[in-house]
């Protein structure tokens, strides 16, 4: 109970330093700020992707490519609104230990190299704010919250349908800029301040296992090619970093052939990388 109070104090005051100096960013900015925004006021956005994911605990690895599709809304007048929904789905591959800890000290180990069947959800709302600088250059502070889903898959003797979710806050900056004739490019790069999460297995009386610690980091690059005014190809190289800590312990009752023991389980400390392309038009 002590833990969780300090981890909720640290994110409380993680968030209030992040919005401060979010703050300042506006305040020192708004100093230079320039003539309107080139940013039209209101923009959709679908496209398609391609990410390689990269999950590592202690003793286990997830890896592989992920396909999807994306879906953007974006208002734009000097106040900025964004809300967008993410899917991919794969095959990744699976090499790793099922661990299992009993009460004498004991655990059951259970090696394992298979294939898994994966589907990701992300949905995002962004609130910011413009500032035009000379030269049409475009900065945008944000904040905002984030959900991500993730359904794991995992075939084989041992395998189980596993589910990760995470609720966090994105706090970041966006720019846009002119580049050369028809071109314009953009950067965005935030922090993710991981407010909780849960990890589980679809499994009679497995708990869920709660994370309360960690963080996320997003980096992307953004190469824009007006067709006209209303018409944009997009190009987007990303990169993504998740940090997680190790969850609280909780009991579970395994079930043998010959009879039940009471084991303790938890989610290890974990990262998750990804990188890839998204290719969308903008209208």
């Amino acid at each position: 109970m002590m833990k969780s109070k300090k981890n909720n104090a640290i994110k409380v005051s993680c968030g209030f330093l992040l919005i401060g100096l979010c703050l300042v960013v506006f305040f020192s900015i708004a100093c230079a700020e320039g003539g309107e925004s080139i940013l039209p006021e209101h923009t959709f956005e679908i496209g398609v992707g391609a990410t390689h994911l990269d999950y590592e605990e202690e003793r286990m690895e997830i890896d592989g490519s992920l396909y999807g599709m994306v879906g953007r809304y974006t208002y734009h007048d000097k106040v900025m609104m964004d809300i967008s929904i993410e899917y991919a789905f794969g095959d990744l591959d699976y090499d790793g230990v099922f661990e299992i800890f009993l009460p004498d000290g004991s655990k059951i180990e259970t090696p394992s190299t298979t294939d898994t069947e994966d589907w990701k959800v992300e949905c995002r709302g962004l609130i910011g704010y413009d500032f035009v600088l000379t030269g049409d250059h475009v900065v945008t502070p944000f904040l905002g919250i984030g959900y991500r889903y993730w359904n794991d898959y995992i075939k084989g003797t041992g395998g189980s349908e596993r589910q990760i979710e995470y609720w966090y806050s994105p706090v970041g900056l966006n720019t846009y800029s002119p580049l050369s004739g028809n071109w314009t490019w953009g950067t965005s790069l935030e922090y993710d301040l991981f407010w909780e999460g849960s990890s589980g297995v679809e499994a009679e009386g497995f708990p869920d296992l709660h994370q309360d610690s960690g963080y996320g980091i997003r980096f992307s690059l953004q190469f824009n090619r007006h067709f006209s005014d209303r018409y944009v190809l997009l190009l987007e190289p990303f990169i993504t970093y998740w940090k997680i800590d190790k969850s609280d312990s909780e009991t579970y009752m395994v079930r043998f052939s010959g009879g039940t023991q009471l084991a303790t389980v938890h989610e290890p400390k974990n990262t998750t990388t990804s990188y890839g392309l998204r290719i969308g038009l903008r209208f």
